[in-house]
């Protein structure tokens, strides 16, 4: 079993799939009467770090690994001396690129790894015509799960497995900037300016401050396409485009359970 020590729990949410996760495994988390912090991982600093309390980490899965932001803030986590760490990103599709990743990054910066998970949510891409009671399940499946992992971590049950050179050849796609570059092309943030109100909430809510009201929001060559600006939209004026004959656009998501304030960083 863990040690009874508060959690320090790390994240990055997007549409609000991984925010729900992260809520969920906090409430389990206090039935076992441990302490939760959630701290948005755009805001870590070194100086505010707690190498005594346990560090949760969670984020979604972009390019079969993670957002940029996210490799970043993995980054400058600091040299420990065997701090006990845990991870859980949430997914539509499949990741590969990610935890046996972490996994490495973490043991060389000093960290005890005990438990890593991957759970199901729904796309924030492909919504259009979706049935919102299986979206509903599906959530309420994946926050199940999400439960179960925070009772295995303190119960010292969870396992972080670790597959060497394949995962992390696979990371490299999410890690480098020539994908990023391509998928921006094939996919962008448009915005439909009848329906912006101009309130500045995709502007305070963009993690990398990409975004500046010129008056009306304008997005910069930096997007990671993390859909945090369409989600807080309170009139879907902005909409995430494929770049192809049909002009085809994923309707806006966020996730079912979610404020927009919520997802303001």
């Amino acid at each position: 079993m863990i040690e009874k020590k508060p959690i320090d729990f790390y994240y990055f949410s997007g549409t609000g799939n991984t925010y729900l996760v992260v809520k969920a495994m906090k409430d389990a988390f206090e039935k076992h009467e441990l302490e939760v912090n959630l701290l948005p991982l755009v805001r870590f600093t070194e100086s505010g770090f707690n190498e005594n309390n346990i560090v949760g980490l969670a984020f979604p899965v972009a390019a079969q690994g993670t957002y940029p932001l996210c490799w970043e803030f993995l980054n400058k986590l600091p040299q420990v001396n065997g701090t006990q760490i845990f991870m859980v990103d949430t997914l539509a599709g499949i990741s590969g690129g990610i935890v046996g990743p972490v996994k490495k990054i973490l043991r060389k910066k000093g960290f005890t790894t005990i438990g890593a998970k991957e759970i199901r949510m729904p796309s924030n891409y492909f919504t259009k015509g979706k049935n919102k009671e299986k979206i509903i399940k599906m959530i309420k499946t994946g926050k199940g799960e999400a439960k179960k992992f925070a009772d295995d971590i303190v119960n010292g049950t969870s396992g972080w497995a670790r597959i060497p050179v394949f995962s992390d050849l696979l990371s490299l796609l999410s890690k480098s900037n020539m994908v990023w570059q391509f998928m921006r092309k094939m996919t962008n943030i448009k915005l439909d300016t009848n329906l912006c109100t101009l309130c500045d909430l995709c502007e305070k809510a963009c993690p990398i401050n990409n975004i500046v009201l010129k008056p009306y929001p304008t997005i910069n060559n930096r997007c990671q396409l993390c859909q945090k600006c369409i989600a807080v939209c309170p009139t879907e004026a902005l909409i995430c485009a494929f770049k192809n004959k049909d002009g085809k656009a994923y309707t806006p998501y966020r996730a079912k359970g979610v404020a927009p304030d919520e997802l303001i960083d």
